[in-house]
């Protein structure tokens, strides 16, 4: 490959096959996907593994509808990550990127009033009944993986609002 500034995304394999609402964390346990700083490249580099287990989701929650705002998210910071941060999802069987974030760090509970906070929301808040998806981004401890930082996006999990 040329010389220059790469990031490498490492997908779980039903990444192609399944949506994100056909995909049964619980049962996968493993994150959605990983994805690393860019960093320089100028040759042939052989990257470490990447480390895609997530065994948290349990933790995680809420994990349905119909919930009163402002919502609690409760999480983990995963093995192997240094800090984290909740995302909710718009509406739909696939997500893209998040339309609210929190900030990352160690805290493992999010509190979220139904306001999108990011450039990619297409709604201002959340509509009563409309199914949402919600999840966290795990940052990997920048000393660990041959210096390659990894943040790994979990599963998602479904939730409404009242």
């Amino acid at each position: 490959m040329a010389k220059g500034q790469y990031r490498l995304q490492v997908q779980y394999p039903t990444f192609i096959s399944q949506t994100d609402s056909e995909r049964h964390p619980l049962t996968l346990l493993a994150v959605r996907r990983s994805i690393s700083a860019a960093r320089p490249i100028s040759a042939s580099e052989a990257f470490p593994a990447v480390d895609v287990a997530f065994h948290d989701y349990d933790m995680m929650s809420p994990t349905d509808g119909g919930e009163a705002l402002p919502t609690t998210f409760h999480y983990t910071v995963i093995a192997g990550a240094h800090e984290a941060y909740a995302a909710v999802y718009g509406p739909g069987g696939e997500i893209g990127d998040p339309w609210f974030a929190t900030k990352a760090s160690t805290s493992v509970t999010a509190v979220f009033d139904g306001g999108f906070n990011t450039a990619q929301a297409l709604a201002k808040q959340v509509e009563a009944g409309v199914p949402f998806s919600w999840g966290t981004w795990q940052e990997a401890d920048p000393t660990t993986d041959g210096g390659v930082i990894w943040t790994g996006e979990s599963m998602v999990l479904p939730v409404g609002f009242k």
